[in-house]
């Protein structure tokens, strides 16, 4: 712990920003702090004091803000005041289910794209989604246009990324105002429960996939067996979209829905990552995981300032799971898929 080096320690309108360095891994530090020059990062002052001044609480609803570097990604970690007195700042860092052999998850994912294109028809308008999975299913459907087997075909792409693929692999786009109807909607997941309950949002795309998919006739989710979760957001937190302007109320009101705010920073620039609509994502951790998706999807959505949240409920028409079974993949629809894993379950109960 010798090597985590804490930079800088500033008190600003109520609120503590501490902002700690270390090469390889994040450590709590406590409010004793020290310098050192040459380990300072440069931080972009004016960025930083933007976000102070978007974060700004009062005294009586003080939300512990801490930056913390780890490896190339600085995250934001908001905690109730309850919990600032410890010296550990609550922290949980988004994660995804455990994962498969990333060579063996690439081949999931093919997969289940090859299989989703097949409902595909000749003069369908077609929800293009975001993430891997989603881009191979594009791409898919591009070679299936390039060999004549499917015509006249229009995607509604659900980001940027999305309608850049769709140019580059041949399907002619539209905005959704351009249309009256989707036909059939492809999208992944980060997390899918057995009641088709699901999370989305890792890519900060899920407030256009959600309105997309939502349309649809039919909203077709393809995912690999690593997504398939007995209860959500144990594992993943749940992206929400806000205004930047918003921002503090809407913490403090995730955090009275006993949850822990964590603003979404960006990779490679400094500063809060911003979607394409403008706005900021905040991923929210639930201890014991969401116990009802429903209720929980409909109480955010209803904070002012809040946009969008990653919770899709009753939006999915169908679920394909990419499954290994000794060498071979199949290709599944989730129900089939949960029923096999309680036969296994119980099997093993009574063996």
């Amino acid at each position: 712990m010798a090597s985590a080096v804490v930079l800088e320690c500033t008190a600003v309108s109520g609120m503590m920003l501490m902002i700690a360095g270390q090469q390889s891994r994040v450590f709590a530090t406590s409010s004793t702090t020290t310098t050192s020059s040459k380990q300072k990062m440069d931080l972009r002052c004016i960025q930083q004091q933007s976000l102070l001044s978007k974060l700004s609480l009062s005294n009586a609803e003080m939300i512990p803000v801490v930056w913390r570097r780890t490896d190339s990604r600085t995250r934001a970690v908001a905690t109730s005041a309850s919990s600032s007195s410890s010296s550990s700042p609550v922290a949980v860092a988004s994660g995804a289910p455990p994962g498969l052999d990333a060579g063996i998850q690439q081949n999931l994912k093919r997969a289940v794209a090859k299989k989703a294109v097949e409902l595909v028809k000749s003069g369908m308008i077609v929800g293009l989604g975001t993430g891997s999975t989603s881009s191979m299913a594009i791409e898919e459907l591009g070679k299936l246009i390039a060999q004549n087997k499917l015509k006249d075909i229009v995607g509604v792409p659900t980001s940027y990324q999305s309608r850049v693929l769709a140019r580059q692999f041949g399907v002619k786009t539209v905005d959704l105002n351009d249309v009256n109807h989707v036909d059939i909607a492809f999208d992944g997941a980060d997390e899918v429960d057995a009641s088709m309950n699901i999370i989305k949002g890792a890519g900060a795309a899920h407030t256009m996939e959600k309105v997309v998919d939502s349309i649809a006739k039919q909203c077709v989710i393809l995912i690999d067996q690593s997504k398939v979760v007995s209860k959500l957001g144990l594992a993943f937190s749940l992206p929400v979209e806000v205004l930047p302007f918003a921002l503090s109320p809407v913490l403090r009101a995730l955090v009275n829905l006993g949850g822990v705010p964590e603003i979404r920073t960006a990779l490679r620039k400094d500063g809060p990552v911003i979607t394409e609509l403008g706005n900021m994502v905040v991923d929210v951790r639930f201890a014991d995981g969401i116990n009802n998706p429903a209720e929980l999807e409909n109480k955010i959505n209803m904070i002012p300032g809040v946009v969008e949240n990653g919770l899709f409920v009753n939006v999915a028409h169908k679920v394909f799971v990419a499954t290994k079974d000794g060498e071979e993949i199949l290709i599944v629809e989730l129900a089939e898929f949960v029923a096999s894993l309680k036969s296994a379950n119980e099997g093993a109960t009574t063996a």
